[in-house]
């Protein structure tokens, strides 16, 4: 090596200092770098240390050619590769060393078999992007292939959305709604892809079954239905009919002129409500139930519909009917433990005859929570009042025409009871069984 080209002063004694080098600068703006080396990793003496390295106008080439040596590889140098290298560091690795020069020429190094190829970045980054136009250019050769997909319960429409993110650029999604099915014309490489998403999307959607019963109870016998009723753990703003209910509250909390509670699954509601009809004290007003699927909306009403007469511009005599009631709102979801969320929402309209007509009075509240599967929402306070004549007497002496009235009393007596509304969700199992059956 001539003195002219490249001065160097040089103790090749390795001592304790090591510069840590990172990867190559410019693998993060090159595409599909795959081959393209960390300094560091090139050679066993990478982390040797040079006590001085001086380069003065010295060849870039030969520079190059220089770490070739004393690190004990192969460098092949691209021609367009050249220029003058005047450097002057002190205490630092092999690898140091040549990664700044790297870096100041804008260099890079790859490895091709045995040897290393040094570059310009730009060069690299044309032969890496002409590489790829080649690649897309054989994959437009590829012939395209059509299959269809047979759904069996997710919605072509909507599945559709979802696979377009595994078709290629030539691909095309077909839906046909008539048979739920999806025609995809593509490169037959993707197919794997898109067959995988179907199997884990297309599965049949849990069903629920949601039972309602309306109890009426006579207020002082509530506490014989065994519910836990309450609250726990949420901070009820005025106002606000959104909470979430736990099972360990043991006061009554009124939200929305309601006061809500959850029964486990092994809770027997025909039982209690049987024991307090047979003391006269309950009663079913009604029992609808309902079908539906996962995140799907169901609605359950139980009431009447009353007349109501109005009089229109002309004075002609319009009826209109009013539903009278309770309207339950129900959106279950199945979570992963078998249990059952529900969004429900609860309101009651309630008459009263007026002179000039009637008032119809509503109250409303919804919540969230999370019951067992055949466990119940339980949904209380909705009292009313009933007015009970009751007679008694001298037996016989009470029923004598005309001077019976002396030997009788009558008496009137006002009763409270409380509209019990049990929501109990069933998740449905393929074939009409119920989970835990």
């Amino acid at each position: 090596m001539r003195l002219n080209r490249i001065y160097l002063l040089l103790i090749l004694l390795p001592i304790g200092i090591v510069a840590q080098v990172g990867a190559s600068p410019s693998a993060a703006i090159i595409p599909d770098s795959t081959d393209v080396v960390r300094v560091d990793e090139i050679t066993a003496k990478a982390d040797t240390v040079f006590p001085n390295i001086v380069f003065q106008k010295a060849d870039l080439r030969a520079v190059l050619q220089f770490f070739a040596e004393t690190g004990d590889i192969n460098f092949v140098v691209d021609p367009p590769v050249s220029g003058t290298v005047d450097l002057k560091l002190r205490n630092v690795s092999w690898a140091t060393a040549l990664t700044s020069i790297l870096n100041t020429y804008e260099l890079i190094i790859t490895k091709e078999g045995n040897t290393y190829r040094v570059q310009k970045i730009s060069d690299y980054r044309k032969r890496i992007l002409e590489a790829r136009k080649y690649e897309e250019q054989e994959k437009n050769l590829i012939p395209l292939e059509t299959k269809i997909i047979d759904l069996s319960y997710a919605d072509a429409s909507a599945m559709v959305s979802i696979l377009e993110q595994a078709k290629s650029d030539r691909g095309r999604l077909v839906v046909d709604s008539r048979t739920n099915s999806i025609i995809v014309t593509d490169v037959p490489e993707v197919f794997p892809a898109i067959d995988s998403l179907v199997m884990l999307l297309d599965t049949e959607t849990p069903q629920i079954r949601v039972s309602a019963k309306i109890v009426s109870v006579d207020k002082d016998y509530i506490d014989e239905l065994g519910v836990s009723w309450g609250l726990s753990g949420t901070e009820i703003q005025p106002g606000d009919q959104n909470v979430t209910l736990s099972v360990n509250a043991q006061d009554a909390v009124p939200l929305g002129n309601f006061t809500w509670g959850i029964v486990s699954g092994d809770y027997n509601i025909n039982a209690q409500i049987a024991a307090l009809t047979s003391k006269n004290r309950g009663k079913i007003i009604d029992s609808p139930e309902i079908v539906t699927l996962d995140n799907i909306e169901a609605n359950l009403k139980a009431g009447v519909k009353i007349p109501i007469q109005t009089l229109d511009e002309a004075g002609n005599v319009m009826t209109t009917f009013y539903d009278v009631g309770v309207d339950l709102t129900v959106t279950p979801h199945v979570t992963s433990t078998d249990r059952v969320s529900l969004a429900i929402q609860v309101s009651r309209n309630s008459y009263q005859p007026t002179a000039a007509g009637y008032t119809i009075s509503t109250r409303e509240a919804r919540t969230n929570c999370i019951v067992d599967n055949k466990g119940a929402l339980v949904i209380g306070g909705l009292t009313t009042s009933d007015k009970k004549k009751s007679q008694s007497g001298v037996p016989v002496l009470k029923d004598i025409p005309v001077i019976g009235r002396l030997f009788r009393y009558e008496r009137e007596e006002e009763t409270e009871s409380e509209l019990i509304i049990f929501v109990t969700p069933y998740i449905v199992l393929p074939g009409g069984d119920s989970v835990g059956n």
